[in-house]
């Protein structure tokens, strides 16, 4: 059995037979930052765990590709819970944020031990729970109208990922991630800096009191 596998699969106190057949049907990955490991429209037979890491997960939204939600390990696992129970095209993509360790599973293998072992079929349903929650909070994201209260809840949201208050990301990539112009987000920064919610430097903003 793979050493590293089995230190990240005990933590959810699953047996030593179920991480053995994970072990046995799964395939270990390994990706750097930035790197794209879901293409949109592919159709998957397996479902990924993330065991270690964080990902951002996007989705086409008037051919643009818009950011949904991020996630890390410690808040769910199951990725791609869109297609568990049934191999259908999938319509996002998904982005590491750091080095991230994902282990890929026959799709078929999921329903089989969701019977078998209670404790997978919680597991499975509790990620299924997070992901419902992270679309709702998108669509609420989405549909409220202040371009200012979604730059800020974006910038917030980042600064507790890299765990710091000065945020580095491109004003282009900001406005792909929000489905807005460049131009919007320049603008709206500089309000954000009026309202002394954060300070604008050459390359970064440092958030205030977050």
């Amino acid at each position: 059995m793979e050493p590293l596998l089995e230190s990240y699969l005990t933590k959810f106190n699953f047996s030593k037979k179920l991480i053995q057949l994970i072990n046995d049907e799964g395939i270990l990955k390994k990706y750097n930052s930035r790197d794209i490991f879901f293409n949109e429209n592919n159709t998957p037979n397996y479902t990924t765990l993330l065991l270690e890491g964080s990902l951002e997960l996007y989705m086409d939204i008037k051919d643009k590709k818009t950011l949904l939600y991020s996630f890390t390990s410690q808040e769910t696992c199951i990725v791609n819970f869109i297609n568990l129970f049934g191999s259908f095209p999938i319509n996002f993509s998904s982005l590491a944020l750091e080095k991230s360790v994902l282990i890929l599973i026959p799709l078929e293998k999921i329903e089989i031990w969701s019977q078998e072992f209670p404790v997978f079929r919680e597991f499975v349903i509790k990620s299924h729970e997070y992901h419902y929650k992270s679309i709702l909070s998108s669509i609420h994201f989405f549909s409220d109208g202040s371009i200012e209260k979604r730059l800020y809840d974006y910038l917030k949201l980042k600064a507790i990922y890299k765990k710091t208050n000065e945020i580095s990301i491109p004003h282009q990539q900001i406005a792909n991630d929000l489905n807005c112009s460049r131009v919007i987000i320049t603008k709206t920064i500089k309000k954000l800096e009026k309202d002394n919610l954060l300070i604008r430097n050459i390359r970064s903003v440092t958030l205030i009191n977050i």
